[in-house]
């Protein structure tokens, strides 16, 4: 019993990454209710996500809304016009899809490339102003990278979220059961999913932020750097394979 109760035992663990992930839900739900604020809603949701996996004693209140304030500007600079052109590009699918003769079909594929654009940055862009101080041209511009060179990720992302989104709207039931998922520890847990993936990625490139007080961030300089040695690295390796 002494064990069970111990906090570095695997149920005290357990136990608090569950809570942590329910209070972080609840958090986002309700800095989310404004709309413009989801940007930087998602980018300390991340915040906590990633220090979840890194083992982290993290204050859940202080580290969220410290990242909710540090990554608003640019948080919200990305969100609004990536939510603008989004449902832009979605309009414009109804119509080709419902509104147009069928001809007019082959049109899609544009839209669709664009929309799949417009999400792969929403991915990647949004953990890294979470975890990340760098210009938010260079942090776009990063995720676009990791976008195309993670590609078995980005569609699989896509296609999970996606699919979610799909099912709630064309089976009403099902839509109020996976609803009430979320808001009890949806959001989160789909963000701590994803960031476990993501996590891999990004440690490949610079150093996730080690403690809440003092944050390791990766510019735009080391970002390219870590970039290089990380490729000259992998054809060493497959170099010392060979021989």
């Amino acid at each position: 019993m002494n064990e069970f109760f111990n906090k570095d035992s695997f149920a005290m663990r357990f136990l608090t990454q569950l809570g942590n992930l329910i209070l972080v839900n609840l958090i986002f739900i309700i800095t989310s209710i404004p709309v413009i604020t989801i940007g930087a809603s998602l980018s300390a949701l991340y915040r906590i996500t990633f220090a979840i996996h890194c083992k982290e004693d993290v204050t859940v209140l202080r580290t969220y809304f410290g990242t909710f304030k540090s990554s608003f500007k640019h948080s919200t600079l990305l969100w609004i016009p990536s939510c603008a052109a989004l449902s832009f590009f979605l309009y414009e699918i109804y119509l080709l899809w419902f509104e147009l003769d069928p001809k007019y079909a082959m049109f899609q594929i544009p839209v669709w490339i664009m929309i799949f654009i417009i999400l792969s940055i929403m991915i990647y862009s949004f953990p890294m102003i979470g975890l990340y101080e760098q210009p938010l041209k260079q942090t776009v511009k990063n995720s676009l990278i990791l976008a195309v060179t993670n590609l078995p990720l980005t569609i699989s992302t896509i296609i999970v979220k996606g699919g979610i989104i799909f099912a709630c709207l064309a089976i009403p039931k099902l839509g109020v059961v996976i609803g009430s998922f979320y808001i009890l520890m949806g959001f989160g847990l789909s963000a701590f999913i994803t960031a476990f993936f993501l996590k891999r990625i990004f440690e490949k490139y610079g150093s996730l932020t080690p403690d809440e007080d003092e944050p390791e961030f990766m510019s735009s300089e080391e970002f390219e750097e870590s970039k290089r040695l990380a490729e000259e690295n992998t054809v060493t390796e497959k170099s010392g394979k060979k021989a």
